[in-house]
């Protein structure tokens, strides 16, 4: 399902602005963080939800990777997890930082028959009461 939801966010981004703009409308109408990273986390794509948690804008962030703007502890806990999935395939786990439960759901997709290249991470991320 996840790799079904990335294919359709790079059809969609190939397709006319108004197509495109409708399709990014719905996802930042979710209120669960959603980002698009390679294995190095690098960021292709963020709802507004993520960029709005981070105090930045979408266009600021996008092509960053995590560790330029994420502080280092949850920098760290990223690149763990990417780590994770990786191996995995996929990822759910709840994390405590900075008394925030985070609550991370990830998936490994990739888009080459070699299920090793091109690889990509779909994250979606609920905050939780701790």
């Amino acid at each position: 399902m996840i790799k079904e939801i990335i294919i359709s966010i790079e059809e969609n981004s190939k397709k006319n602005k108004s197509d495109k703009e409708k399709f990014q409308c719905a996802l930042d109408s979710i209120e669960a963080m959603i980002s698009y990273t390679d294995i190095d986390g690098r960021i292709y794509y963020l709802n507004s939800a993520f960029a709005d948690f981070l105090g930045d804008t979408k266009d600021n962030i996008i092509g960053k990777k995590e560790d330029e703007f994420l502080n280092q502890e949850i920098a760290k806990l990223c690149e763990k997890n990417n780590k994770l999935v990786c191996e995995s395939g996929f990822l759910k786990r709840v994390d405590v930082v900075g008394g925030k439960a985070f609550e991370t759901f990830k998936s490994k997709v990739s888009f080459s028959e070699d299920e090793n290249k091109d690889i990509k991470i779909f994250t979606l991320i609920e905050l939780k009461d701790c």
